[in-house]
């Protein structure tokens, strides 16, 4: 509930060595609609202030800042499907103001970074019933984000307290504008509830005031010894929204909680909605300055190609120990291609069939794999198109122009996710895994304050979209940090500010139900600098 920025800045009171963010002056108001099956959508206004203590030059236009810190909020929005109606803009007070409609699957993944004091859950119990709760924190920013003690012996309780008083002001001068209000209109009747209140049957309302939730730690740290020795202040990555915290903050020593008995149809066409909105997410992009990834490939041939660029270099006296341009004698075309939607990556199998000068010689530099790959395939941000480099041999002295260069495309496409739990017995160096031919190369600690996990994986790098550590009953997202790759087989570098737990796992997200396609391709009648000619010069 309290943003988890300024507990990582905790243990850093006596010296603040990097850019800190932090979210104050937060007002939130949230309405969700909910659908028997626990997806639904929510209508999210915040106003909120960005605080840098390291300024830098993005802060010289305003107008690029708020787009930025608006398409960071989407960008980094978690379990949303889509979003509607985004509006901002900078309020008279400095604050930013923002508006949109998320959809969500599953209520208890719908993460707004910076912007959720509260995230809720729903849990279909079977027999016409569901049950909606405060979610409670499962240790998913404990790895990055809360100050971990592994390894370290437990705070005394004097010791928690010292530092909630040194805190204290900081806390109370966050804490004092923040407000969330929040409403649910629901599939049904509610049947009990506790601090919940019910303006309707079929609805809930929930607040929270900084001033209170303040209010009410300090109670708990100035006067409950057992609740103090049990949560500390790490309290980001611990459950302790616990039923005395509940008391003090809402009325009743019980959990937010509330039962449904569930009505028979759900409350708007989740799949229809959700389509309309992804079909308008094109213009809030460009809005943003941001560039979405296009729909996927399936198959079609391609939109277009062209040569962009050529180098030609000529061979010098090898005794010189110099080359032109750092390349040794040949002539490479740089080619753009644009895709029919967007692709995951290019396969090792694209390759030129032919490329024949328009005096009938042949440009091939030989008839082995390796002459005719493609390389340095790079896609554009969209993920629809590709740069890439053919590499020829120097055209004869007679040659003014490319009759034709003919080749294939083959690329892959992901048609959705699946999650691969790589069997790791423990975190140590060595260890091996039952999934993918894991092991940990190394786990180390490459430089102070930063830890390393070598991952090794049978996967192509594309495939892996994100790796989380389990371990201590939490789950949270691994920082990708660079990786090798040779022959299928892929070494990730996995960074973290804290050590790496003794005992845990490792849980990849995978690219699943790959598909490959081949696209022919033709370029022909081109001069030797790759421009369009007409057909016979």
């Amino acid at each position: 509930m309290i943003p988890s920025a300024f507990w990582r800045w905790m243990p850093s009171l006596g010296s603040v060595s990097f850019a800190l963010l932090l979210t104050s002056c937060l007002e939130t108001k949230q309405e969700y609609t909910l659908n028997p099956d626990g997806s639904g959508k929510v209508r999210h206004e915040s106003s909120f202030s960005i605080v840098r203590l390291n300024q830098n030059n993005e802060t010289d236009n305003p107008e690029k800042a708020l787009q930025k810190s608006i398409a960071g909020i989407l960008a980094g929005s978690k379990g949303v499907d889509a979003w509607t109606g985004v509006s901002f803009k900078q309020l008279e007070d400095g604050r930013t103001w923002f508006q949109g409609t998320a959809y969500f699957k599953k209520l208890a993944d719908l993460e707004i970074p910076n912007q959720n004091i509260a995230t809720f859950a729903w849990e279909n119990q079977g027999n016409g019933r569901a049950e909606l709760t405060v979610k409670q924190s499962d240790g998913t920013s404990k790895l990055e984000d809360s100050g971990s003690t592994t390894g370290q012996p437990p705070r005394s309780v004097a010791g928690e307290r010292a530092r909630f008083e040194q805190s204290k002001p900081l806390l109370q001068a966050m804490l004092a504008k923040l407000k969330l209000s929040v409403s649910f209109t629901l599939p049904g009747e509610v049947a009990e509830r506790t601090n919940f209140r019910s303006a309707a049957t079929d609805s809930l309302e929930l607040s929270i005031e900084g001033s209170k939730l303040f209010n009410a730690l300090e109670t708990l740290v100035g006067k409950d010894d057992s609740w103090l020795a049990k949560y500390g202040l790490d309290l980001q990555g611990k459950a302790w929204m616990d039923d005395e915290l509940c008391g003090l903050l809402f009325g009743e020593k019980a959990p937010v909680k509330a039962t449904i008995s569930l009505g028979p149809a759900p409350l708007f066409n989740y799949a229809q909605e959700v389509a309309a909105a992804r079909r308008d997410s094109e213009a809030l992009q460009k809005r943003l300055g941001a560039v979405s990834i296009a729909p996927p490939a399936n198959g079609e041939p391609l939109k277009s190609i062209r040569v962009v660029g050529v180098q030609w270099t000529n061979a010098v006296d090898e005794k010189l120990l110099v080359r032109p341009f750092g390349s040794r004698e040949g002539y490479t075309l740089s080619v753009l291609a644009e895709f029919p939607g967007s692709v995951l990556d290019l396969t090792g199998k694209s390759a030129i069939i032919s490329a024949t000068a328009n005096d009938g010689s042949s440009l091939l530099k030989g008839d082995q794999e390796r002459d005719r790959r493609i390389g340095f395939p790079s896609l554009s941000a969209d993920k629809a198109s590709v740069i890439f480099e053919i590499n020829l041999k120097l055209p004869g002295p007679r040659v003014t122009g490319i009759k034709e260069i003919s080749g294939i495309l083959q690329y892959r496409v992901a048609g959705g996710t699946k999650e691969v739990d790589l069997g790791l017995t423990s975190l140590k160096t060595g260890i091996k895994g039952t999934s993918l031919g894991a092991s940990i190369e190394k786990l180390d600690e490459v430089e102070e304050g930063s830890h390393r996990m070598e991952l090794k994986v049978k996967l192509e790098p594309n495939e892996l979209k994100a790796a989380y550590l389990v371990a201590d009953g939490g789950r949270s997202e691994l920082r990708r940090n660079g990786y090798s790759s040779s022959n299928g087989i892929t070494t990730f570098n996995f960074d973290s500010t804290v050590p790496y737990p003794e005992h845990g796992t490792v849980v990849l997200e995978l690219q699943d139900k790959l598909q490959t396609f081949n696209a022919p391709f033709r370029i022909e009648n081109l001069s030797v600098l790759g421009i369009p000619q007409p057909p016979g010069q």
